[in-house]
């Protein structure tokens, strides 16, 4: 019983992974205040990518 529950858990995460990937995060870039009404109207948070060169 354990190896077939081995086996189940082998061939779903393939299977989740290819779903993740598929999945795409819709980012709006350089517009603070159209991501800013869209995440009030959706009563989201808002995620703040930020980085430097240095």
């Amino acid at each position: 019983m354990k190896k077939l529950w081995l086996w189940v858990l082998m061939a779903w995460i393939p299977m989740t992974a290819a779903a993740a990937s598929r999945a795409k995060l819709p980012f709006i870039q350089d517009d603070f205040s159209k991501a800013r009404a869209e995440a009030l109207q959706r009563k989201l948070p808002i995620f703040v990518e930020c980085w430097a060169p240095w």
